[in-house]
């Protein structure tokens, strides 16, 4: 039947071979191949039509590497027909780009199968022909999982595209289906196999690499107990810790959450398989009991209120020793990097400002738990309360305007400021008594200064809290200009910072229609948000993400956003940008801090012609110099500077 269809199209060419297996006819088929992409496709799964030519307009558009499409889950039913299931995307929108690295990192912590399997995928034909000659392992179990992380680390850039794409048939045979001593075995091998290959071709990545291999190994480590067919395993997988634990730095080992740490540090597995055993024992007595779901609340709630209070203690014990602190309050620990980068330009700004004072950070979620459990909390009289800025004050989110109030309660008798901030109290009946809640406790304290970063904000502010003090001044992050390095690398292409949340206002077919030109011009665009999957709870992590996200923006030669900081970390990184309007006045108030800069263009009344005049303007021919810088970051410095030190409100 190959043969025949060989004969009808020149296109197919057919490769008679001895049966080797999965990888080894993979192998001879990249060997074979002269064209310039690369797909896979198993014998048992099938693909819509539009499968490659999906994949391909994505590649060229963003001019990535490899292109990931997403997938349906197809079950057999009895009657020949097909059950389908949509594997729930690894992205948040249609179509989102990420470095090699980024992919890696995606790959192991968030890795859905879309991301590490194979097959799904098209790929540059340099991907496989580069120094290292990427190939799949013969005679391996589960090969993708093998090569699919290095073809990342091989890509500059991996686009995805949450299209399903590819029908991944379930069969109760198949490998993925089955579960034994031979996957465990495997697994090993492939743990093994990463953790010695990060070090040899990308140290830059071994953090990744090393908490994916404590997470894989305690997944094998779960096996073995929970499945009778491998408990024979567990002096192998009791072994194999030795060579992991040898591979995995103590800082990495350290990171690791406590319960899983001391599993490790049990020198009897069989011991610890006893332990589990009863677990599940216990668990099927609740679940028949119907008591399952009563006991899981139970423990979650205990197991939280144990995290919570341990971090309140601590808290505790350095409040009382510290003298003058200045105290950042509700920090966010989400991926935001807009609220992120926030965090970090006010550290470094009160760094700045005063080295010789004390800083301590309460995050959000810790001040939510300490009001709940009504814990007591104090600070010296000489203390300064520094509230997170950004877009949170107000009915917008209500229950940070909560978490707001119960500051302005319990530390009404000290100085307290918020850092530029946008306010938004909706005139429906929930905004207007969250207006009447807040108006009652910002009354109440002593010393309030409200600084709001646009004008709107501004005239609200002093409309609703007539008793605190006002400021009208630029976004906090406008302090991060400069701070990110100008290593003088050429710009390419557009970058899109989208969002996809409640407050989203700008159409798809607007978006469409852009990169529908850029693709017609041969303009590369990439795809992403200023939001990402990753907690951040520390000043290095924000750090590390926050420039990731910088150095996006500084690699193209125009930034497109309806995001308020998509704009800003354009602007700090002197990028030409087009912004649309945001749900609320932060975006239409506060752009017009910029409106002396030429490169920053507002999308409010502009039609279609006039974008896509802006994105040739700066995406055909030399690139286009930014002449002009911001110097909206020494205002918000003198602002704080005043309200810390107490000074005056000027005119």
């Amino acid at each position: 039947m190959c043969d025949a269809w060989a004969e009808k199209d020149e296109r197919i060419h057919v490769i008679h071979k001895k049966n080797g297996g999965l990888s080894d006819a993979r192998n001879a088929g990249i060997d074979a191949a002269r064209g310039e992409w690369l797909t896979f496709i198993d014998g048992d799964d099938y693909i819509v039509p539009e499968y490659c030519e999906t994949l391909l307009m994505a590649a060229e558009t963003t001019g990535a590497q490899i292109a990931v499409g997403n997938l349906w889950y197809a079950y057999p039913e009895d009657d020949g027909t097909m059950w389908l299931e949509v594997w729930p995307s690894s992205i948040r929108r249609p179509m989102q780009t990420f470095t090699g690295v980024e992919s890696i990192d995606r790959f192991f912590e968030h890795g859905g199968i879309d991301l590490c399997v194979s097959w799904g995928k098209l790929y540059h034909r340099s991907i496989f022909c580069s120094p290292r000659r990427l190939r799949f392992p013969v005679g391996a179990l589960h090969e993708d999982q093998f090569t699919t992380y290095k073809c990342y680390y091989e890509a500059e850039r991996v686009v995805v595209v949450d299209t399903p794409l590819y029908y991944y048939v379930q069969r109760p045979g198949s490998i993925m289906a089955q579960y034994g001593p031979e996957n465990i075995r495997w697994t090993l091998v492939y743990i093994r196999d990463y953790l010695t290959w990060y070090r040899r071709n990308a140290p830059e990545i071994a953090k990744t690499m090393q908490r994916a291999g404590m997470k894989h190994y305690f997944s094998v480590l779960q096996a073995c107990i929970v499945r009778p067919a491998c408990r024979p395993c567990l002096g192998m997988v009791s072994k194999a810790w030795k060579e992991v634990r040898v591979l995995v730095s103590k800082e990495a080992f350290a990171a690791f959450p406590r319960q899983m740490r001391w599993k490790c540090r049990l020198a009897d597995f069989h011991l610890l398989a006893m332990l589990y055993r009863g677990k599940y024992v216990l668990r099927a007595a609740l679940e028949a009991s119907g008591l399952l779901p009563t006991a899981k609340r139970f423990v979650r709630r205990v197991l939280h209120f144990t995290r919570f209070f341990s971090s309140y203690i601590s808290l505790y014990r350095r409040l009382r020793k510290l003298k003058a602190p200045l105290v950042l309050i509700t920090t966010p620990q989400h991926g935001n990097l807009g609220d992120e980068a926030i965090v970090l330009a006010e550290d470094i700004l009160l760094a700045r400002l005063f080295p010789e004072r004390p800083r301590i950070e309460i995050p959000t979620c810790l001040c939510q738990f300490i009001e709940r459990w009504h814990l007591p909390i104090s600070v010296a009289g000489d203390a300064c309360i520094a509230c997170h800025g950004g877009g949170n004050l107000g009915s917008l989110y209500a229950t940070e305007e909560g978490t707001h109030r119960w500051i302005m309660r319990r530390f009404r008798r000290h100085r307290i400021f918020f850092f530029p901030q946008s306010i938004f109290f909706g005139d429906d009946t929930t905004g207007q008594a969250e207006l009447a809640k807040s108006q009652t406790d910002y009354a109440a304290v002593r010393d309030l200064t409200i600084l709001e970063r646009d004008a709107v904000s501004y005239a609200t502010g002093q409309r609703y809290f007539p008793t605190a003090k006002h400021r009208l001044v630029p976004d906090t992050v406008t302090v991060l200009d400069g701070w990110l390095p100008d290593t003088g690398a050429q710009r390419n292409g557009v970058c899109f910072f989208l969002r996809c949340d409640k407050e989203k206002v700008l159409k798809d077919d607007r978006i469409k229609a852009l990169l529908a030109h850029c693709r017609v011009g041969g303009v590369t665009c990439s795809m992403s948000d200023t939001v990402i999957d990753a907690t951040m709870t520390t000043m290095d992590e924000r750090a590390h993400h926050v420039a990731a996200k910088l150095r996006e923006a500084a690699a193209a030669r125009l930034v497109i956003t309806d995001r308020f900081h998509g704009a800003i970390f354009a602007i700090i990184t002197h990028t030409p940008v087009l912004v649309f309007r945001s749900y609320d006045t932060k975006i239409a108030s506060g752009i017009k801090w910029f409106k002396d800069l030429d490169w920053v263009h507002y999308a409010e009344n502009m039609d279609l012609g006039a974008m896509e005049k802006i994105i040739d303007q700066y995406t055909k021919g030399p690139e286009h110099p930014t002449q002009g810088r911001s110097n909206c970051g020494n205002f918000v410095a003198a602002a704080v500077r005043e309200v810390i030190l107490g000074q005056k409100e000027k005119a």
